[in-house]
């Protein structure tokens, strides 16, 4: 809810503004987690669009995910903050395939940490098309679903629908 309420609303220019409000929150929920030993090693993780004049900024820190459909296909619009990421990306195995021989091992969280950790925001410039839909998940959704299974789910007309499909 800290994150969410403290990007609510930001008038974002470019990536910049969003770097530090992200940097910004990950310091907050650091000193929340310090503060209270109930909160130690609090963390999360993010993912979000800022909608510019020049299109959508997508970003993510840790393994939240930003996805753009498309004909109910799904583009993942975002990379992971993991090192199943990580060993695709050096084509050590196929994508999608890694994360379940090696689960998660994030390697960048708002929080999470008994010391303090700077994050760096990934973000993403994307198009904006009308009536543009995106599917902003964490892995509490793609552990359980493979992205095929995401896919079948995108069929209902209605976004209520799709939601209650995907997470009842």
């Amino acid at each position: 809810a800290l994150c969410g309420e403290s990007l609510m609303g930001l008038d974002v220019s470019g990536d910049a503004q969003l770097h530090e409000r992200i940097k910004e929150i990950n310091k907050v929920i650091f000193r929340e987690s310090q503060q209270d030993s109930k909160l130690s090693g609090m963390g999360t993780t993010v993912a979000g669009l800022a909608f510019l004049e020049e299109g959508v900024l997508a970003f993510n820190v840790g393994d939240s995910r930003v996805y753009r459909v498309r004909d109910q296909f799904l583009e993942k619009i975002t990379k992971d903050d993991t090192s199943a990421q990580a060993l695709e990306d050096a084509g050590v195995f196929e994508q999608g395939t890694v994360r379940a021989k090696t689960g998660h091992g994030l390697l960048q969280a708002l929080g999470g940490s008994n010391k303090f950790m700077e994050v760096t925001p990934n973000t993403y410039v994307c198009e904006f098309r009308k009536k543009a839909q995106f599917l902003l998940c964490t892995d509490g959704l793609t552990d359980m679903l493979g992205q095929d299974e995401m896919e079948n789910c995108l069929s209902a007309e209605s976004p209520r629908t799709i939601v209650d499909t995907l997470f009842l």
